[in-house]
């Protein structure tokens, strides 16, 4: 019977070009590209185009997202001209657009009232400071609040302003205030009328709302401008105590003060006229965006 040689019927792939010798049908990649052979040879390139027909062409180089992305939490994002890393954000930071809209990008969430510094008592401190965190031109006012625990002993918490070295503002203030509480037999309260000329604003002038362990008290402190050259200083201050051992149960009430100079202030102080706050103490500024 007589044999008939049809020779190869499917390419066959050789893998990576080499120097050595192909013949017809065989296929091979170079340069992240394929070839097939259409003339045997021996040390052919595959760019000499009377042996090898290019079959796939190189696309575009991508990106390597392993040697992008170099850090846990870090996400990919595209811009003008490719993929690009975007590194991660800080603890409480949410994903939003830049302010061009071409990007995204990390940022704090967006709110009329933004937390711009706390302090936690420990070590039998005596001085809250806030320093250095006024801006008139971002916020139209600020608020300090505070959550006291307790004090080491009968004291009252007052306040001062601070100048840009730091120094407190010990010129004349002026200041009001009422109050009222309930007495384990009876309900009573009173008014403290004006005080002109002080060196402070009391904040806690209240019935004697200098307080131990055994009390503690909410303290709430606003004040517009501190940094005008033109206006006296002008804050009202809130206060509400609880204590179930002594003469009062319940008691609270308001402190009205003006600071009476045009100086420029950069920070507040809170400070006892004796004794320390108990371990514990929370005091927060916050900002009221414009």
């Amino acid at each position: 019977m007589a044999t008939l040689n049809l020779g190869r019927i499917k390419p066959v792939f050789k893998g990576a070009w080499n120097s050595g010798a192909f013949v017809i049908d065989d296929i091979v990649t170079h340069g992240n590209e394929t070839f097939i052979c259409i003339q045997a040879g021996t040390n052919k390139a595959t760019t000499d185009a009377a042996y090898w027909t290019k079959l796939a062409a190189k696309g575009t180089d991508g990106t390597d997202v392993g040697t992008t992305l170099t850090t846990q939490g870090d996400i990919l994002y595209r811009d003008g001209s490719g993929l690009q890393r975007l590194p991660k954000g800080t603890a409480n930071q949410v994903l939003k657009m830049n302010a061009g809209a071409t990007a995204p990008e990390y940022g704090d969430v967006s709110a009329e009232i933004v937390k711009l510094a706390e302090v936690t008592t420990s070590s039998n401190a005596t001085v809250i400071d806030f320093h250095g965190y006024f801006d008139d031109t971002a916020y139209y006012s600020y608020i300090m609040k505070a959550s006291v625990v307790g004090l080491s002993a009968n004291q009252q918490c007052r306040g001062r302003w601070l100048t840009a070295s730091n120094t407190e503002f010990t010129g004349s203030h002026a200041w009001g205030h009422d109050y009222m509480y309930r007495h384990s037999n009876s309900n009573t309260g009173g008014s403290g009328g004006m005080n002109f000329g002080s060196n402070y604003s009391d904040h806690t002038r209240f019935n004697d709302w200098a307080q131990n362990s055994g009390r503690t008290f909410e303290l709430e402190w606003q004040f517009n401008n501190p940094q005008s050259t033109s206006k006296y200083k002008t804050s009202r201050q809130y206060c509400s105590n609880t204590n179930d051992g002594d003469n009062y149960y319940v008691s609270g009430g308001w402190v009205s003060s003006e600071a009476r100079t045009n100086t420029a202030f950069t920070g507040i102080r809170l400070y006892l006229n004796g004794g320390y706050y108990l371990d514990g103490s929370v005091f927060k500024l916050y900002g009221w965006k414009k």
